[in-house]
C-alpha cells in the first residue's frame, strides 16, 4: 500500500531531537535565518563574511560595522524570551502539522505558556500573509467560497417540522444559514451572529501535471459572495488568460463576460462528464473547516485571513520536507519586520480592523476594512 509522502523517509529528513543544546540550536537557528552557520550577510551593514561570535550572549558581532545581531533580530521574533532550541521546537510543530497545532497542545509539549506559543504561532500566520504570492494566477484555475465566522445556533427548545424547515434542511448546509431564508423565524441575537459571517474566497491554480493537483493558491476575505464583490476580485488575481473552473452559483457565472469559465451543478453531480470541477479548490476549504472545528475551535473575522493564508502555505507546500518547511518559514521571517499586529499584543496593541486580501508584490500592507 502506498504511503502518504509525510509518512516517508525523505520527509523525515530533519530531526528535532537531534538538537540536544542551547549552542546547537543556536548554530541551527542561525543557518534557517541566514543560509549558513559561519559566512552571511550582516543584516545592518550588508557585509558578507565570518563575523565574531559572541557565544555567550547567542549573538553575533559584525566584522565590518562591528553591530551585534542574532538570527532574530528585526524579525517578527525581534526582542523574544524564549530560548533558541524552545523556538526551533515551537516552528518545527507549527510546519509539521498538516491542519495546524492548537496553542494549547503545543504549550504541553514545550513547556511553555499557552499565551506565548499562541503569539508565537499568529506571528507566523501574520508573516505568510505579509509575504504571500498575489501575482495573477494563470493556465487553469479553480475557484470556491466557504463560510465561516458568524455561525448561528439552534434554538432551544425544537418546534414542531413544517413544510419550510424541511425544504430548508433538504436544500443543504448553507441554505440553512441563509438569513434570506429564514428571517421571519429567526431570533434576533441569531441574526445579530450572522453579520459577522465571511466570505473565504479561494482561488487555486493547477498544475500542469494533473497528478500534481494545485500549485498555488490566493484567499481573500469577503463580506457576502456576490458578483459585486467576487468579480473585480477575480479581475485582480486571474489572469485575462485564465481558464476558470467554478460551481454554478451565480456570483462565479457573472465572470463569464471576462473569462473563459466552465461550471459544475453541484446539486446534480460533483464532476461533469468532461473533467470539469473545482475540487482543489474544496480540498482546500476541507482543510480549513477541520482546522476550524479540531484544531482552533473557532475563528473570528478580524484574524481569519491569518487562518486562511496558513492553511493556503499547508497546502501549496504539502510536498516539501521538514527542514524545507523550516527553512521557507525562516526566510519568510527575514523579509519581514517586526510585527505590526502582535508586536506588544498582550500590552494592549491590537490589529484595527480586518485584513481581507494579502498585499499587493512589493508592499507589506494588506487591504483593511474597518
Amino acid at each position: 500500500m502506498a504511503r502518504h509522502f509525510t509518512q516517508s523517509p525523505k520527509f523525515r529528513d530533519f530531526n528535532i531531537n537531534a538538537i540536544e543544546t542551547e549552542e546547537e540550536a543556536f548554530l541551527v537557528l542561525t543557518e534557517f535565518s541566514f543560509g549558513s552557520r559561519d559566512n552571511f550577510a550582516c543584516p545592518r551593514c550588508g557585509f558578507v563574511g565570518k563575523h565574531y561570535l559572541r557565544a555567550a550572549r547567542k549573538q553575533w558581532r559584525c566584522r565590518d560595522c562591528h553591530s551585534c545581531f542574532s538570527p532574530t533580530s528585526g524579525t517578527p521574533f525581534h526582542n523574544r524570551k524564549i530560548t533558541c532550541k524552545q523556538l526551533i521546537q515551537a516552528i518545527f510543530i507549527f510546519a509539521t502539522a498538516a491542519t495546524g497545532k492548537g496553542a494549547n497542545e503545543a504549550s504541553v509539549m514545550l513547556g511553555l505558556d499557552h499565551r506565548t506559543v499562541w503569539l508565537l504561532q499568529r506571528k507566523i500566520d501574520e508573516t505568510f500573509v505579509r509575504t504571500w504570492n498575489t501575482a495573477p494566477l494563470e493556465g487553469v484555475v479553480q475557484a470556491d467560497g466557504g463560510h465561516f465566522c458568524g455561525k448561528p445556533r439552534r434554538a432551544n427548545r425544537r418546534k414542531p417540522h413544517e413544510s419550510m424547515a424541511i425544504n430548508t434542511k433538504l436544500r443543504g448546509r448553507k441554505a440553512a444559514i441563509d438569513p434570506t431564508i429564514r428571517r421571519a423565524k429567526m431570533e434576533s441575537w441569531n441574526a445579530e451572529k450572522l453579520k459577522n459571517r465571511r466570505v473565504a474566497l479561494v482561488v487555486r491554480q493547477l498544475s500542469d501535471d494533473p497528478k500534481q493537483g494545485a500549485v498555488r493558491t490566493i484567499v481573500s476575505i469577503l463580506k457576502r459572495e456576490t458578483a459585486a464583490e467576487v468579480v473585480p476580485l477575480m479581475r485582480r488575481i486571474v489572469a485575462p488568460t485564465g481558464r476558470l473552473m467554478t460551481d454554478s452559483g451565480n456570483a462565479f457565472t457573472s465572470l463569464a463576460a471576462y473569462f473563459e469559465i466552465d461550471t459544475v451543478n453541484h446539486s446534480k453531480e460533483y464532476c461533469r462528464y468532461d473533467g470539469v470541477n473545482n475540487n482543489q479548490a474544496e480540498s482546500y476549504i476541507s482543510r480549513l473547516r477541520r482546522s476550524e472545528f479540531g484544531v482552533y475551535r473557532g475563528m473570528r473575522k478580524r484574524y481569519l485571513l491569518d487562518y486562511c493564508i496558513e492553511m493556503a502555505w499547508r497546502e501549496d507546500n504539502r510536498k516539501l520536507t521538514a527542514k524545507e518547511k523550516l527553512q521557507d518559514i525562516f526566510s519568510r521571517l527575514r523579509r519581514c519586520g517586526p510585527s505590526p499586529s502582535f508586536a506588544r499584543y498582550y500590552q494592549g496593541n491590537r490589529r484595527e480592523g480586518e485584513w481581507l486580501e494579502c498585499p499587493p508584490p512589493g508592499s507589506m500592507t494588506p487591504r483593511v476594512s474597518r
